[in-house]
Formats: structure tokens, sequence, C-alpha cells
């Protein structure tokens, strides 16, 4: 009777433990419940004295297959802009509607060097921008005599992150609402050896595409809700 009685309380447990197991899994994407992301829509051409450039000299490093981009990201957008002086930014956006641990964005210092390019320095820090603080990340890459400092950030929803840790509590704190977090990389960077003027140019052409577009999308694309 005892051994009976201890085995319905163990079944009792294990149907229990799926039960809560299966509730607590996330089954809604949260790009369903927010904003949409539409890059092509989301990034204009042309704002505050950049525009683009459809012939560049420049190319955008992207060292991603096609398949393993498609398995990744929902949506891509690689451009390269020039301001009113002949300075050139290159941007590169990739946006996934599930960004769970299955499916991991590949982050700029692990595809620089798997291009080639070596990695001399990685810092983090916050960009200051008329409408609040973007936590990013900055790196000094460089292939021969090609020097490409880059800025970025990634997002996870409606949140930057701060690192991989940062990720995943993020992930963690949607799911237990019941979302599937959608996640976005934004990526800077500038054919250059002086770094401090690359930075600086890579702020600007940021600062000027968030005064541009809407606050919807600024909350999208950075975290920023002011």
């Amino acid at each position: 009777m005892r051994n009976h009685k201890t085995s319905l309380i163990a079944c009792a447990a294990m149907v229990i433990s799926a039960v809560s197991a299966y509730a607590l899994t996330p089954r809604e994407m949260l790009s369903d419940h927010i904003a949409k992301v539409k890059l092509d829509a989301m990034i204009p051409e042309v704002f505050g004295g950049w525009r683009e450039v459809t012939h560049s000299a420049n190319q955008i490093v992207d060292p991603q297959t096609r398949e393993t981009i498609d398995r990744i990201y929902n949506q891509t957008l690689s451009r390269t802009y020039v301001d009113e002086s002949g300075y050139r930014v290159m941007v590169s956006i990739a946006y996934g509607e599930d960004q769970r641990d299955a499916i991991q964005m590949h982050y700029p210092e692990v595809c620089y060097p798997a291009q080639g390019f070596t990695l001399a320095d990685k810092t983090t820090g916050l960009l200051q921008t008329d409408y609040g603080q973007i936590r990013i990340t900055r790196l000094l890459t460089s292939q021969g005599q090609r020097h490409e400092p880059v800025t970025y950030w990634a997002t996870v929803g409606e949140k930057v992150i701060a690192n991989k840790v940062d990720k995943k509590l993020k992930e963690v704190s949607y799911g237990f609402r019941g979302y599937i977090p959608d996640g976005l990389l934004f990526r800077v960077s500038s054919v250059d050896k002086d770094s401090l003027r690359a930075f600086q140019k890579q702020r600007e052409l940021v600062d000027a595409l968030l005064t541009e577009i809407s606050p919807a999308s600024r909350q999208r694309l950075a975290g920023l809700t002011q």
C-alpha cells in the first residue's frame, strides 16, 4: 500500500511539473503585440544632412552565409550614407522575430575576425542622445591597410541589452509573460584610421537618424522611450 501511495505521489508530482512547464513555455510572438519592425520603411534614405550612396567603394563586412542570415534574421538592411563633407558611414541592421537561446544573433566581435579582421580593442559605454542613453559596444578592427572602427548595440524586445547575461534575463522576463521576444542588432562603421573621428561621425549619424524617425521606431530601434 505504501509503495502504491508513493507511486501516486510521484506520478502527481510529474504531472504537476509537466503542466507547470507547459504553462511557463512562451507561445506568443512579442512582435505580434508591439510596433512592427519594417526596416526599409523605418530607415529613411535621406535624413539630417546624410544621404544614401547607392554605389559605394566601401564594402559592408558581412561574413555570414545567406543560409545563416536567413536562419537567424527575418530582415536585414545594409546601406552606406555620406554627409555634406563627403564622409561615409556604413549602416547594417539585422532583425529577428525569435531571439531565444536556440537562435542567437551574431555579434561583430565574432563576425569581423571570422572575416579575417584583427580585433584590436573592445570597449563598452553609453551613447548620449537627445532621447536618452544607448548602451553600446565599440570595436577597433583592421585588415591590412583597412581600419574600420565599429559602434553597435543589440536589443531584445524594446530594450537594449548590456551583455549575454542581460539578454538572457530579458528573455526570461518576456517568457514569464508568455512572449517569445524578437531582437535587433544595429551596427555603424567607417573605413577610417582616425578612430576618434570615426566614432564622432557615427554618433552624428545616429543622432540625425533618431531625430528623423518616429518615437515608436526609436523605441524599437534603440530602446528609447522619449
